[in-house]
């Protein structure tokens, strides 16, 4: 069997929710929307929030964003 290199379903389902993301990232909640708004993280809302008002941001897009952010390749 070959090694497979896409992460377990948990791995791809992890989020957090606004004020979360802001800490882990080192940012207010502000400039935290501001870089949701500018395209730098993606976010999910999950079913029956009640209209939407639950906002997710994606471990990965946080992952990706400390990458970019690393390399110095980040705008």
């Amino acid at each position: 069997m070959c090694p497979t290199t896409t992460p377990p379903a948990q791995e791809l389902l992890r989020a957090f929710q606004i004020p979360a993301a802001a800490e882990l990232l080192n940012v207010s909640r502000k400039t935290l929307v501001r870089m949701i708004d500018a395209g730098h993280l993606k976010t999910v809302r999950p079913l029956g929030a009640g209209r939407g008002r639950l906002v997710l941001v994606t471990e990965q897009s946080i992952r990706d964003f400390l990458a970019t952010a690393t390399d110095g390749s980040a705008s």
